[in-house]
């Protein structure tokens, strides 16, 4: 998440409210919420897991990354934006904490929420299906012909469900 507020603003208070409201969305909690100077990497551990299976990696944290930009939108938290692109390069996310980040001139820190591993095949299972068409009260459309949820609206190729 790239964070483009003053230094010593509401980031905490922002990350953690995203956290706390994930698992509404059907996301789990992240593992490691990362400090890098100038932004914050939300990190899941999974299971072990084939190689030949990073196409799954790569859909599972898209699904993470625009569910995350859907929360800091519908938050109405300004300076904050969920980097989709890069949500599944890892090495070019992922500041070692206690390195200095020159850019931001301040150190990464992190703090770890809990150990668990992810189900990587239950996280792939959950997601809806790429071309389900947008049927919000806010009428907005994804564009990518992908996935989009809001609070307990859960979309479907044939219109919206209330979600219990």
């Amino acid at each position: 998440i790239d964070a483009h507020t003053e230094p010593g603003g509401d980031g905490e208070d922002v990350i953690d409210a995203v956290c706390y409201a994930l698992p509404e969305e059907g996301v789990s909690v992240p593992n490691v919420i990362e400090m890098s100077g100038r932004g914050y990497h939300l990190v899941w551990y999974i299971d072990q897991i084939a190689a030949a299976l990073g196409w799954m990696v790569e859909a599972v944290s898209v699904f993470f990354a625009q569910t995350v930009q859907m929360l800091l939108t519908d938050s109405g938290a300004k300076g904050y934006q969920a980097d989709i692109g890069y949500a599944h390069r890892i090495a070019g996310l992922t500041r070692i904490p206690g390195t200095y980040n020159t850019a931001a001139h301040a150190y990464a820190g992190y703090r770890t929420l809990h150990k668990g591993r992810m189900d990587l095949l239950k996280a792939y299972d959950s997601i809806p299906p790429l071309g389900t068409t947008r049927c919000c009260p806010h009428g907005i459309s994804c564009g990518e012909g992908g996935l989009r949820r809001y609070g307990k609206h859960r979309e479907k190729a044939d219109g919206c469900s209330t979600v219990p």
